[in-house]
């Protein structure tokens, strides 16, 4: 039996693509990319979580910066025997400063440590970026699917009424009418599926953005503006200085570097000074110089200088096998940009599909159709538009793996 002349497209390798139609009882003003983005800035758990990690690498920073405090120290001493003792009274202030060897060092440390973190949370920001345009996109067309459930659900409910009774009055055979029931049924089920999945990603989205079904279905995605390379070195170009895995790969690496100078300058004896004023009953009084030298005897710093060089070992593994992997990666996404985009595409509209479902439906209860018609009206309709669905989400999934590849921005004026 030929297909209907809505699978011709696919037939001749020809992708089709659809624009949903919005419900006008669900019609708002569409979000834009730039507020659904900014929503996750300030909602998704994961960038929370990654901010209270920078703020918490300030701190630290902070306190390296930090001069130690100096300490008040004071005494008071019993001299000679019970008749003729004599009460010494000291007071001072110590200050450590065994900090001068390595405080430079900490200080460079904990500035690199707030580097990497910084762009340990841009990477994070641009994952979660393109992970959320990835499932909205996704909720659209779970929303347009359903659409075309409902339209088809509805149908079918009208004809397996209307098989009944020309069942019973003979005008159709009892395995025609179950091949319909049965396909109504699948229907159904597939409905069913759809819900379950719209609901989950609802859940994920509401908890990265904080918005509502509503706002999420009219954002559009596809004002976002394609990626400007002309050809692979022009993006492995842009990748080798904003990609966001290899800067933070490289601001780590950077980090482990200067915590193994400063994990070896701490091993080095602290050192502490005072001065303070010493008096008597006798109305005698004085100067007090001391000095304290630790005795680096145990080697109780030796661990810390130990765990700084396996993790300064391991960030550097890892910013070179970035490196060594970055004009292959990048290669590969890039070629599949391209792939996606010289594929040929004809828009279609929702409502055309399901105009063509009322068509068949029509024509089937006015009896100028058989039920194979009607089956195969039904189907090639779920049939394209998953296919239409299919291409739409290859084509977002190789610009935005191209994006994170190479650092290019989700908003160019971002």
């Amino acid at each position: 039996m030929p297909k209907h002349f809505l699978c011709w497209p696919l037939l001749l390798g020809v992708a089709v693509l659809f624009s949903p139609f919005i419900d006008s009882r669900l019609a708002i003003r569409a979000a834009t990319i730039a507020e659904l983005l900014a929503a996750a800035d300030s909602t998704s758990p994961r960038l929370l979580e990654a901010k209270v990690d920078v703020a918490r690498t300030r701190a630290f920073f902070g306190e390296q910066r930090a001069v130690p405090n100096p300490t008040l120290f004071g005494s008071s001493e019993e001299l000679g025997n019970d008749q003729a003792s004599v009460t010494e009274r000291t007071i001072g202030v110590r200050q450590d400063l065994g900090f001068l060897w390595s405080m430079g060092a900490q200080r460079s440390s904990a500035s690199a440590a707030v580097a990497a973190v910084e762009a340990r949370y841009n990477q994070e920001r641009i994952d979660i970026q393109i992970d959320l345009m990835s499932k909205v996109q996704r909720l659209q067309q779970l929303i347009a699917s359903l659409q075309l459930s409902d339209t088809l659900e509805r149908r079918y409910a009208e004809i397996l009424l209307a098989n009944d009774a020309r069942e019973r009055e003979g005008d159709i055979s009892g395995f025609d009418a179950q091949r319909v029931r049965l396909e109504s049924i699948a229907v159904t089920n597939r409905r069913v599926t759809l819900q379950t999945e719209l609901r989950e990603l609802m859940t994920h989205l509401n908890r990265e953005t904080g918005l509502d079904e509503s706002t999420l279905r009219a954002v559009d995605i596809d004002a976002i503006r394609a990626p400007t390379f002309t050809n692979v070195d022009e993006a492995l170009t842009y990748a080798e200085s904003h990609a966001p895995e290899l800067r933070f790969l490289e601001a780590n690496d950077k980090a482990a570097s200067k915590s193994v100078k400063a994990a070896k300058l701490k091993r080095l004896p602290n050192f502490a000074v005072g001065v303070g004023q010493k008096s008597n009953d006798s109305d005698e009084s004085g100067l007090l110089l001391e000095a304290e030298l630790e005795l680096p005897l145990f080697n109780r710093r030796g661990s810390a200088l130990q765990q700084a060089r396996a993790e300064q070992y391991s960030a550097t593994r890892l910013h070179a096998n970035a490196k060594s992997q970055l004009t292959e990666v990048v290669g590969s996404a890039f070629e599949r940009w391209q792939e996606v985009r010289q594929v040929s595409n004809k828009s279609l509209r929702l409502d055309e599909l399901v105009n063509h479902v009322n068509a068949a439906h029509s024509l089937y209860l006015s009896g100028e159709a058989g039920y194979l018609e009607l089956l195969d009206a039904f189907q090639s309709s779920e049939e394209i538009l998953s296919a239409s669905f299919e291409l739409a989400a290859a084509r977002i999934d190789a610009d935005l793996r191209l994006r994170e590849v190479t650092g290019y921005p989700i908003l160019e004026d971002k």
